[in-house]
């Protein structure tokens, strides 16, 4: 029989890839000189392409521009800090980066996660139901984390909701059958 840790173990070993707001956005130097390229081999045929290199390369400013942001530039800092486990620098830089652009959802994600960790348990929950991205639904680790925080808040109806999700993905869960049968 399987332990109520391996289970849980099981389950998170589902999240080793890095989930999408981990990912800190790089121009692919390879890539868009490629495109250029061809795109400068097909304007030898056709003049169209002209137009169609211009365009890319305009696209491709606006790209770099963004990435030399100073709120990509905070958020990446804030990403690393939070990867070393400096939970409340990582917090401090978050916020800074949703001062500047409170829509931002990866910020909103990173600060429920600082959060979770330094035990503001309300502060995950409030983050987290405010961000309406489809992927938080379908993210394992963070639906765990939100079961763990309506737990700790005290709020067990919300807390086997989100239990019985993730058994409906992982039936043979131990761990989730324990949380949902307290």
């Amino acid at each position: 029989m399987i332990s109520n840790e391996n289970s849980k173990k099981n389950i998170e070993s589902f999240t080793r890839l890095e989930p999408f707001y981990f990912k800190v956005p790089k121009l692919n130097k390879k890539r868009e000189i490629a495109i250029v390229l061809i795109l400068i081999l097909f304007s030898v045929a056709n003049p169209f392409f002209l137009a169609a290199l211009a365009a890319y390369v305009i696209y491709i400013f606006y790209e770099i521009k963004a990435m030399r942001s100073e709120e990509n530039i905070i958020l990446s800092q804030a990403v690393e800090e939070y990867k070393k486990e400096l939970y409340e620098d990582s917090l401090k830089d978050i916020n800074k980066v949703i001062a500047i652009n409170e829509h931002n959802h990866k910020a909103i994600i990173i600060r429920a996660l600082n959060n979770y960790h330094l035990g503001n348990y309300l502060e995950f929950v409030k983050d987290i139901d405010s961000v309406k991205d489809a992927k938080i639904k379908n993210d394992i680790d963070i639906q765990l984390k939100l079961g763990e925080c309506y737990e700790n808040i005290g709020d067990m109806e919300k807390a086997k909701e989100v239990y019985n999700d993730l058994l409906n993905v992982f039936p043979k869960s131990q761990y989730l059958n324990e949380k949902l049968h307290k």
